[in-house]
């Protein structure tokens, strides 16, 4: 039986998901417009272009042919998200996938799948399931491949090629988590160097 993915595809895929966050790029809690508020969203849309920009670059690069849908969706997400944000991925899963398999429907392809597979930070079976309902109802294959096993080896070659890498998928929520769990960290290493230093 011939390979879902061939290993050029394999190890794109791998190299694709610092940069191709950009698929769960949303960002932004919905709040009325202020200058901080203002100055935070054009900082966000710069971060979703940077990603962008480097996608393009990186398909250009590898001689890959790269369809796009160059809508970042902040505010719809948002307004969506804002009222249960822990429940936000199976939301951002289901709306991204729905969007892929109806494009792969209209436009002839037999299957669909994601970069959202290769992160061991990604709900897996949430995704699978997302990706399923959405072939389903579309008829086309969610091909729900492993790349998981490379992810490390992704991000090492997406250094060495000096591509923009980003420590959160791109949601203003799990930016939040991410700085709230490093300052966490920052408060607990004070804490202990503290109680070394009264202890002397």
């Amino acid at each position: 039986m011939k390979p879902l993915f061939t290993e050029r595809e394999i190890r794109g895929v791998a190299i694709f998901l610092p940069l191709a966050l950009l698929a769960l790029g949303v960002a932004l809690l919905a709040r009325p417009r202020t200058d901080a508020g203002a100055a935070r969203e054009a900082e966000t849309n710069q971060r979703h272009a940077t990603r962008r920009d480097t996608l393009r670059r990186y398909a250009q690069d590898i001689g890959l042919e790269l369809r796009e849908e160059d809508v970042y969706g902040l505010r719809q997400f948002t307004a969506a998200v804002a009222g249960d944000s822990d429940h936000r991925c199976g939301y951002c899963y289901a709306c991204r996938l729905e969007r892929t398999a109806r494009y792969a429907a209209e436009n002839g392809f037999c299957r669909f799948s994601t970069t959202l597979l290769v992160s061991p930070y990604q709900n897996r079976e949430l995704i699978r399931a997302a990706g399923e309902r959405m072939g389903e109802k579309y008829g086309v294959e969610f091909a729900a491949y492993d790349f998981r096993p490379r992810f490390q080896e992704g991000q090492e070659e997406a250094r060495a090629a000096g591509l923009y890498l980003q420590k959160y998928c791109g949601c203003v929520y799990s930016e939040e988590e991410r700085f709230s769990n490093r300052r966490k960290k920052e408060l607990h290493k004070l804490h202990k160097a503290e109680g070394r230093a009264s202890q002397c």
